[in-house]
């Protein structure tokens, strides 16, 4: 009877697992489409001058590095799983 109980709560920790890797995947998918975004959207028009072209450049940079982050973190963390 032990035997079962102990293979339910590991059964449980792995499961939180997953759900930590997903829903860290799944901000870090919006982090990467959000910069995107943001990179899609910028023009140089009238009225726009060069530092708040240099800084929605960086800001897009920001959300795309960050979202790979996210996505390393979930690549670091299903291997050690597999492990």
């Amino acid at each position: 009877m032990s035997c079962y109980k102990f293979e339910f709560y590991y059964l449980i920790n792995i499961m939180k697992k997953n759900l930590k890797a997903a829903i860290f995947w799944l901000i870090g998918s919006l982090l990467i489409f959000l910069g995107a975004v943001f990179a899609g959207k910028i023009e140089m028009k009238i009225g726009v001058d060069y530092i708040s072209l240099l800084i929605a450049i960086l800001v897009s940079l920001f959300l795309i590095m960050l979202g790979g982050l996210f996505w390393i973190c979930v690549a670091g963390s299903r291997k050690s799983i597999l492990r």
